[in-house]
This record gives structure tokens, sequence and C-alpha cells, in this order.
């Protein structure tokens, strides 16, 4: 592993100034994500962050130059995700590993056009929502950062994301992350004027780090709160469209719901394309509310629906072919990798990553060791 992807190795000689990024939150806002993310892409992706010698191991640092390189070798894709979802941009060979094989993509091409076909609609003056559907494991979320990475030029990107921990008991929870996320972008600091001026009450706890969401609504109204953040997003979307994504609904509490219904509601005022992403099963098992606002969404044309597909015994096959190239395995194998894993994409890559050693590769080669 480079020194680049190692997250806890520590320079024997620490840089200080500029260059240098003291806490999570500089961290976070440096690479315009929310510090839960990049807190789990240094378990998940080796994100390159140091912890101080002593004590409080809470404390972190980072560089900025190592953060912009990770950064680069994730888009370029030589960043494997521990989800390892199959859809994924082709993998660049890293430095010294000139061996390692390129990552294709299959099976996600339909899904990808449908989510550039709702961003030209919102282009064009109308707001939509997209719920992007599937079980753990179907990539949900790499097909929406894939997405965000190849079509959002032009677009302010919000991203705010439900917790199970704090389901039902942290109000609003997703769309302040969003907001939060938009201000750390607002280098111009136009947004936070507008903040301040039409949703006010969102701006103040937005930015009171020490007030939790359900201290604003006790001084304004629901309805208020409504109000307040339809009309930024109006405003917003004045100058560009917005893209909103709220991962993980099902989990969310039923404030956030009925916020996502009123800023549904005002799509024909908005250039807003909002995405949501759930498992169905979650949504069912716990009579999620947003079952009940999703049908009357759909039946006036603002809400889609892309579900996430397992992949088809072809584009396993496929998959395998742009993996090995001129391999020799039996004709067979694509149809034992299919029946073994159910299309699922979580484990077919794990499988082809285990399969990707001299040795096991040419395990695949006999017949006689399906």
């Amino acid at each position: 592993m480079s020194e680049l992807l190692r997250p806890h190795a520590v320079p024997l000689r620490p840089k200080e100034g500029p260059e240098r990024l003291e806490s999570w939150k500089e961290i976070a806002a440096h690479l315009r994500r929310e510090v839960r993310t990049v807190q789990g892409w240094e378990k998940s992706e080796g994100l390159p962050v140091h912890r101080h010698q002593h004590s409080r191991q809470g404390t972190v640092y980072a560089f900025k130059s190592e953060l912009d390189a990770w950064r680069q070798a994730r888009q370029a894709g030589s960043v494997t995700p521990a989800t390892g979802l199959v859809a994924l941009t082709p993998r660049a060979t890293r430095p010294g590993k000139s061996s390692e094989p390129a990552r294709p993509t299959v099976g996600r091409q339909k899904e990808q056009r449908e989510l550039q076909a709702a961003l030209e609609h919102v282009a064009a003056g109308r707001g939509l929502m997209l719920c992007v559907t599937g079980e753990p494991g179907m990539g949900k979320t790499t097909l929406v950062e894939e997405f965000l990475d190849e079509s959002s030029e032009g677009c302010r990107v919000a991203r705010g994301k439900c917790s199970e921990r704090l389901a039902g008991t942290e109000a609003y929870l997703p769309w302040v992350e969003s907001l939060e996320s938009l201000l750390r972008q607002d280098q111009s600091q136009a947004i936070a004027r507008l903040m301040k001026t039409t949703a006010p009450n969102w701006y103040g706890h937005v930015v009171q780090q020490g007030a939790g969401p359900t201290a604003a609504t006790g001084s304004a109204s629901q309805e208020k709160m409504k109000r307040e953040l339809a009309s930024l997003l109006e405003g917003l979307s004045l100058a560009q469209p917005i893209i909103v994504l709220l991962e993980d609904l099902h989990w969310a509490d039923i404030s956030t719901i009925d916020l996502l219904a009123y800023v549904a509601g005002r799509f024909d005022r908005t250039k807003v394309l909002l995405i949501g992403t759930y498992r169905p099963s979650d949504m069912l098992l716990s009579r999620h509310p947003f079952l009940q606002v999703r049908p009357d969404l759909q039946t006036r044309g603002l809400c889609r629906e892309i579900p996430m597909e397992f992949l088809s015994r072809s584009e396993i096959e496929r998959y395998l072919d742009l993996s090995f190239p001129g391999h020799r395995f039996p004709p067979d194998l694509a149809a034992l990798f299919h029946a073994r894993t159910e299309g699922s994409p979580l484990f077919m890559s794990d499988v082809v990553r285990y399969s990707r050693s001299e040795e096991h590769t040419s395990e695949l080669q006999s017949p006689c060791n399906l």
C-alpha cells in the first residue's frame, strides 16, 4: 500500500501552516463533504488522516496535498470502496502496481441514463424527485456518487444523510446537513446572505453548532420552517439547478418526510433535483410515512423510482470478459457466479476480487474446479 493510502501513518516532521488541516471539520470542509462521510472514508477507503501522538485519540490532522492526491486517485477509480459495487468507472493502475487490472462498468447504464434525463428535466425549469431504491449491497450510493462526479457540473449539490441512531430524535436532520454542505461550498457568501434573509431560522440552527435541530422549531412553527426552506431553494435555483441528495430515507423522521412533500409540491417553481435513496424492505417493515406520501407524488408526476436490479448472467459474463481479457474460463463460469451471488453487485465484486490472484485465476481455468 502506498504511503498516501496509509490512514494512520505519521510523518516524522509534521508540517505546519495553511497546508495542514487541524480537525475533522476542516478536513470535511476541504473535501466538501459531511464530517461523518469523511470519517467513513478513513475506515473504508484509506483517507490519509493522521492522529496526534498523545492520549486524545479523537484529535486528527491532515495535509491538503495528501487529501487532493487521494481524491484524484478516488475519482480515477484507484481507491477501492469497501462495498465494491460492480458498476464503477475503470480503475487506474497505481504506480508500481502495473499488474492491477482495470475495473469495468457493467449493468448500470440504464440507471445512469435515467438520472441524466431527470437532471435535464430539472434544468429545463421544473423540479423532480428520484427514488433510488435497493437492498444493502446493490450500490445505490455509488451509482449516485458516480452520477454526481460526472454530471453535476454547473449545479449546486447539497448532501444530507438520515441516521439510524438518531431516527425519530433529530428533526429535519438530513435537511440541516444538506444546508450545511451548501454553506461549506459558499466561498462568496452569497448563499449565506440569501439564507439569512429568506430562511433565518434555518440559518440559525445550521450555524449554531451547539443547538440541535429541535432548538429552532421551538421559536418557529413547522409551517414557517417549510415556507422558509422552499423559498430558499427557489431563490438558489434561479441561478443554477440544485441537486439535493438525501440518503437512507428509510431512517428519516416524519418531519423530514413532511418537508420533502412540501418542497416537492413547489417543483413547478424550483429547479431542484431531489434524490432519495432507501431500502424498500426497511420501508415496508417500519410502515414508513414516506410510503403514504410517495403515491401522491408519483400520481402528480413529481416523483420517479429507479430500482437497483440484480446483475444478469450476461452482465456478469461481460464483467468477467473485461476483468480478465483473453481468459480461458469455462463457458459455465458466469452462470455459476450468477447462481452463487444471485447477481448481487456486492457479492459479485467480492468473488472477482478473490479470484484476481494468480493462484485463484488459474484454478478457474479448469472445468474440474467448478
